[in-house]
């Protein structure tokens, strides 16, 4: 099976960030080859410290705000993913039929 990782760069996403990251850790229960790299691009709020309770994710700090483009280009150099799907901080990946994504990965 494939491996996937989620790429996401978030800046001062606390009011979204832990939805997002509930959801890929309920997907990743289904799947465990899924990774998770938050790239925090210089956030002033909470985020920080949202995407540190969870322990499946890894965690960058980027002290100051370099844009989307500049996080995803430095936290894909970490993916170890087969697949690498570059997931927005405020939206929700959704799998309708577990059966369609296992194939996507297979």
């Amino acid at each position: 099976m494939k491996k996937v990782t989620f790429l996401i760069a978030a800046h001062n996403e606390e009011k979204h960030i832990g939805t997002v990251l509930d959801n890929l850790k309920n997907l990743k229960k289904h799947f465990p080859g899924i990774e998770v790299i938050v790239g925090n691009d210089g956030s002033s709020d909470n985020t920080s410290k949202i995407v540190d309770k969870y322990k499946f994710v890894k965690h960058v700090h980027l002290n100051e705000r370099k844009g989307k483009h500049a996080v995803i280009n430095k936290i894909i150099k970490l993916a170890k993913g087969d697949i690498i799907i570059v997931h927005d901080a405020d939206w929700i990946f959704r799998v309708n039929d577990p059966k369609d994504f296992k194939f996507f990965m297979d």
